[in-house]
Parts: C-alpha cells; sequence; structure tokens
C-alpha cells in the first residue's frame, strides 16, 4: 500500500512476528536467549504446572515428562506458523491435541499364536 511518498507493509499476518523472532535465533545467540527468558520460560513452567495439576488428577499417565508434553504439543503450532501451509485456528488445535494425546497409531490387533 502506498501512502504519499511512503510505502507501507500491509498488515503482518498472525504469528509472523513470532516466526521472525524465531528465525532470528537461528543466527543469533542474545535475541535466542532472550527469546527464551522473556517469553518461553514463563509460558512453558505455566503449561508444566497445569501437566502437573492434570497428572494429580489422573487425566494424564503419571511418570511423564512436562517438557516432553509440552514440546509434542506445541511444535505443530511452530511449525505450522513457520512453515505457513496451513492455517492453526481452534478445528486444527483439536486434531493436533487429539492426535498428540490419544495417538495416530489404529489400536493393535491380537496375534494368534503359532501353530494353533
Amino acid at each position: 500500500m502506498v501512502t504519499g511518498r511512503h510505502q507501507q507493509s500491509p498488515p503482518a499476518s498472525p504469528g509472523t512476528v513470532f516466526a521472525q523472532l524465531l528465525a532470528a535465533t537461528i543466527t543469533d545467540s542474545q535475541a535466542a536467549a532472550q527469546l527464551r527468558e522473556r517469553f518461553l520460560v514463563a509460558r512453558r513452567a505455566e503449561v508444566a504446572r497445569l501437566w502437573q495439576h492434570a497428572v494429580e488428577l489422573g487425566q494424564v499417565r503419571p511418570g511423564g515428562s512436562a517438557d516432553v508434553a509440552i514440546d509434542v504439543l506445541f511444535s505443530p503450532i511452530v511449525y505450522c506458523v513457520l512453515v505457513g501451509h496451513a492455517s492453526f485456528g481452534q478445528a486444527e488445535a483439536a486434531q493436533f491435541a487429539d492426535a498428540a494425546l490419544n495417538g495416530l497409531l489404529a489400536p493393535a490387533q491380537p496375534v494368534l499364536e503359532a501353530g494353533r
């Protein structure tokens, strides 16, 4: 969009700023540290607290790592934002959560014993 003599960029799509910040962390170790300290640490701690509460309520298996659960649940969001290959709304979030929490594989079929 052009206004007067200055060219103005169109509004950024959701996730653009986060994708730019994340991309900057590849080559800038200070940016990586800042992103971790100012953005990720508190958010991961809050999700870990929620995960522990779910463990205590018997909603998830005990003994699992909250860090692994966080990475499994949130990595698809980051991937979709970075690659931009698909929209990521509530329906997509529900599909990813279902796949992460309930699995992708069909239930195992019983194997017949040899010779029977």
